[in-house]
């Protein structure tokens, strides 16, 4: 766990290599943005990591939705090789659902870190601005 000071505000990063059942990431949203019905929680990024079986191994994300969410959220994975780059996102999902991101493959045996971003539909708690958001995230092998 990592307490971080960012712009005055206190962020709590929850980050580690994957384990059996996925690990929690939660975020505190540093800066937030509206969009219509939906609040996007810009900075900072949750930090997921897996360790790669080499670069013919598919993989895919399992993002599930803490209990304690009250509204709807969609999950954003990206990968920052030359900058943010979004590899998949979900649909929006309600407390305790899942929803599967095929990744595929081309990582090269070793640490491979990904950065989810949070986007809120507004209703529920959420009435326009996003304070903060949770996932648990799980690395699937789903190919050769």
């Amino acid at each position: 766990m990592r307490l971080t000071a960012l712009s005055g505000l206190a962020v709590l990063l929850l980050t580690g290599m994957a384990q059996a059942g996925g690990s929690y990431i939660e975020v505190l949203c540093e800066q937030t943005s509206v969009d219509g019905q939906f609040t996007h929680c810009q900075r900072p990024a949750g930090v997921f990591s897996f360790v790669s079986e080499g670069d013919t191994a598919e993989y895919s994300l399992k993002l599930t939705a803490p209990s304690t969410h009250c509204a709807l959220t969609a999950y954003t994975v990206s990968t920052v090789p030359d900058g943010f780059v979004s590899v998949g996102t979900t649909p929006f999902i309600d407390r305790d659902e899942s929803s599967t991101i095929p990744i595929g493959s081309g990582y090269p045996a070793g640490p491979v870190t990904m950065y989810i971003f949070g986007t809120g539909k507004i209703g529920g708690c959420n009435v326009g601005e996003m304070h903060s958001w949770g996932v648990t995230v799980e690395a699937q092998r789903s190919g050769p």
